[in-house]
């Protein structure tokens, strides 16, 4: 049994949303979606998938876990 929290994210360019449990990146969710942002190194080093988000400002998808609902502009 999962003992994860979930949390919905919100793609406000594509009008997506999904729900994902809280070790998901927000890079993740955009995949399970079908969502391509843009990536390079995925270790969060070169600042390519840098995306804005309502609750957190500039973030970086590759490494910035879901832990609250997200709304992404991207």
């Amino acid at each position: 049994m999962s003992s994860f929290q979930s949390y919905r994210v919100n793609f406000r360019k594509s009008g997506q949303t999904i729900v994902v449990e809280e070790w998901f990146t927000i890079n993740l969710a955009a995949r399970k979606l079908g969502i391509d942002l843009p990536t390079d190194c995925c270790h969060g080093i070169c600042g390519t998938c840098e995306v804005l988000t309502e609750q957190q400002g500039l973030v970086r998808a590759c490494m910035t876990l879901v832990n609250e609902d997200l709304d992404v502009d991207g």
